[in-house]
């Protein structure tokens, strides 16, 4: 926990960091069950949107800001776990893939790819997990204020 929080910011601080703890839990459940199940198949988990809870100074920030975003505003887990029986029969390793920019507006064509779906409309070059992927820009903007123009999530500082 940051040292320079006051009380309250300490609990909300704490309070974010059980729920992260918590979700892990029911995440990791549904992967032990998934696999102790032998099923040939994959699991998606992805969080719906990212969050700043006083993490990265010297910005000091509880939730979102369009007007001034940071990188933890828009980052989120991502994972794609692949059962034994479905590696053996896909043979499709992600581990070479894992730092890959992508935005989680393209998941469908991820879905899709990783399924072996074929279908008119269907974007390789969007899924995360092929060779051919061609990274887009992911765009920020202001919803409040749509006079502000758009930004790229890497013109965000490090």
């Amino acid at each position: 926990m940051p040292t320079n929080l006051v009380k309250s910011e300490q609990a909300d601080y704490n309070d974010y960091d059980s729920a992260q703890h918590f979700n892990d839990k029911v995440v990791a459940s549904l992967i032990r069950d998934f696999a102790a199940s032998s099923e040939n198949g994959f699991l998606v988990y992805f969080s719906d949107h990212g969050e700043e809870v006083f993490d990265i100074p010297p910005y000091h920030i509880l939730g979102r800001n369009e007007a001034a975003p940071i990188r933890p505003m828009y980052e989120i887990p991502f994972i794609i776990w692949q059962s034994p029986q479905w590696i053996n029969t896909h043979q499709r390793h992600l581990d070479t893939m894992v730092n890959r920019p992508y935005s989680i507006m393209h998941l469908i064509h991820t879905w899709s790819d990783l399924a072996g779906l074929d279908y008119d409309g269907l974007d390789v070059t969007k899924s995360v997990i092929n060779k051919d992927l061609k990274p887009s820009h992911r765009y920020i903007g202001d919803a409040y204020n749509k006079q502000q123009p758009l930004k790229t999530y890497d013109q965000l500082k490090k």
